[in-house]
């Protein structure tokens, strides 16, 4: 009896999932002119009940309310390289971390979409007079 209780008990650690918790990019490189980038956060918990994405620790400001287990939410322009995010579950125990990554080589150039110019891209220059365009 004690051998069927334990290869029970294994046999469910070996199906469990695992928690996946995202930010993607894995990299942010668009940035505003403050240097702070904008990312997708993801989650998959295989519990029940809700869960909520926190900013900095367990405890810190709460970037979502109790959302399903399985979901996604936007930042803002507000994340900074390092920033950590913390998935806890609605008592508020963490269930997973990840820090975001922001690489911006010059804030300036990457807030503006046309800078600089892709591949493939070409500038067009028009001048308007009053007697041709």
């Amino acid at each position: 009896m004690r051998l069927l209780r334990l290869l029970l008990v294994l046999s469910s650690l070996a199906g469990a999932q695992s928690v996946s918790f995202l930010i993607t990019p894995a990299t942010i490189t668009r940035c505003n002119s403050a240097g702070l980038g904008q990312a997708t956060v993801s989650w998959s918990y295989p519990g029940p009940g809700l869960v909520q994405v926190r900013v900095l620790s367990p405890t810190g400001t709460a970037m979502t309310g109790l959302e399903p287990s399985q979901n996604s939410e936007m930042t803002g322009d507000w994340v900074s390289n390092g920033m950590i995010f913390v998935l806890v579950d609605a008592s508020g125990n963490e269930l997973a971390r990840s820090a975001a990554r922001v690489n911006c080589s010059s804030p300036l150039l990457a807030s503006n979409d046309y800078l600089p110019l892709q591949i493939g891209n070409i500038w067009v220059y028009q001048a308007n007079s009053r007697a041709i365009t």
